[in-house]
């Protein structure tokens, strides 16, 4: 080994030892040398103690010594408490942590560590809730744990929050999951058709408001094209010539106006008595004929 390879395998180890609080030899790094630590506390203290550009430089030397030895469970433990303390760091350099914390958590396993990878997942899973592949794992160390009734409880939890915020489909699946692990839960069986009612009983009453609201809708938008049709009309009618008693003239041109109007326009409010009208104008146009 030169001695820059030395120099740089000695600023890892006060990489590893400043964030994870351990000091491992790295010719003896195995599961009987490694001792436990909590996470949290010490995913509380980076956050605490280190700052932006140190954890950029923690980062980067981790991920330098990562490339040529990636399996070193107490560097990937270190990145993993530095990118939970400063999820940008890891962001930057397009470093997703929920792939790197499964990786850690396989790897842990395979070491006979099964304890700390459930550690990590479970602070993966509260840190991103939203992750399903992280979910998906910690199941499957907790069924290989024979923690069964533990993980029954952790659907259940995801499934009533879901309910909570109004989420049926997503409490569903849930559910779902509880029945595959325990196949004797007839109430949760019933919980799931009992929201599967529920929600389409929502979905028949959205429907039914989208279908009166439609119906409103059309009837309001009909109502205003009556309005816009009458006032139209009312205007053609007040623009009408203006018929004089003595001028025949006058009163053939007001009556052709109402002929054209009532032609023109099957039905209006007024048309009774723009008929009457018309009706009087003849009379009075043979009167003087």
């Amino acid at each position: 080994m030169t001695q820059t390879e030395t120099d740089n395998s000695l600023i890892v180890e006060d990489v590893v030892a400043a964030l994870t609080g351990e000091v491992v030899d790295p010719l003896e790094d195995s599961p009987q040398d490694r001792v436990p630590i909590d996470l949290r506390e010490r995913t509380q203290c980076a956050a605490s103690d280190v700052d932006k550009r140190t954890a950029r430089e923690f980062c980067q030397s981790l991920l330098d010594s990562l490339c040529e030895e990636p399996s070193n469970l107490s560097q990937l433990e270190a990145l993993m408490i530095l990118g939970l303390a400063h999820p940008d760091v890891l962001k930057e350099r397009r470093i997703s942590l929920a792939v790197e914390g499964r990786r850690l958590a396989i790897l842990l396993e395979r070491a006979g560590e099964i304890e700390r990878a459930r550690g990590l997942l479970d602070l993966l899973s509260s840190r991103l809730p939203d992750d399903r592949t992280i979910d998906h794992e910690l199941a499957g160390v907790l069924r290989r744990m024979g923690c069964t009734g533990e993980l029954v409880d952790r659907y259940l939890d995801r499934a009533e929050k879901c309910v909570r915020t109004g989420s049926i489909q997503e409490a569903i699946p849930w559910l779902q999951e509880v029945l595959m692990l325990d196949r004797s839960r007839r109430d949760v069986a019933r919980m799931i058709r009992d929201l599967r009612y529920q929600e389409a009983d929502r979905e028949g009453r959205a429907r039914r408001r989208n279908c009166i609201l439609g119906v409103l809708l059309v009837l309001s938008a009909a109502a205003s094209a009556l309005i816009v049709r009458e006032k139209k009309i009312h205007d053609d009618y007040r623009a009408l010539p203006v018929a004089s008693k003595d001028d025949t003239q006058s009163l053939y041109s007001r009556m052709e106006g109402l002929d054209g109007l009532i032609a023109d326009n099957t039905f209006w409010v007024g048309m009774v008595g723009a008929v009457a009208e018309r009706n009087s104008l003849r009379q009075q146009l043979e009167e003087i004929e």
